[in-house]
């Protein structure tokens, strides 16, 4: 998956090319990207297309080798918390008012 797309239905003729169809994005783009497991170099126009379009949309991403988690924007550590989902809901939807929402 390329941010949440099936690479071969995002650009099905460059997966056409690919001989190792369950290739990880990590190992492809460590070996150079298209020679190291692409059955034959692109012909231009359509693959090449498709090459550039997928290209473009990876660029700038930095794969690192840490372990993947969870993380949860609301408040400055990223960890998820029962009184930032509250505080959420608190500012964002209910009605503000005099009294504070009693949370039972």
């Amino acid at each position: 998956l390329v941010w949440g797309y099936c690479v071969k239905n995002l650009v099905p003729r460059l997966y056409a090319l690919e001989s190792m169809k369950n290739i990880e994005v990590a190992s492809k783009l460590s070996h150079g990207g298209r020679k190291f497991s692409f059955r034959r170099n692109s012909r231009g126009g359509v693959e090449q297309a498709q090459f550039e379009r997928l290209k473009e949309m990876v660029k700038g991403v930095t794969l690192s080798n840490s372990n993947d988690r969870w993380s949860w924007p609301l408040v400055g550590s990223g960890d998820f918390s029962v009184s930032s989902v509250r505080k959420l809901i608190d500012n964002a939807i209910l009605p503000k008012g005099i009294s504070k929402t009693r949370w039972i």
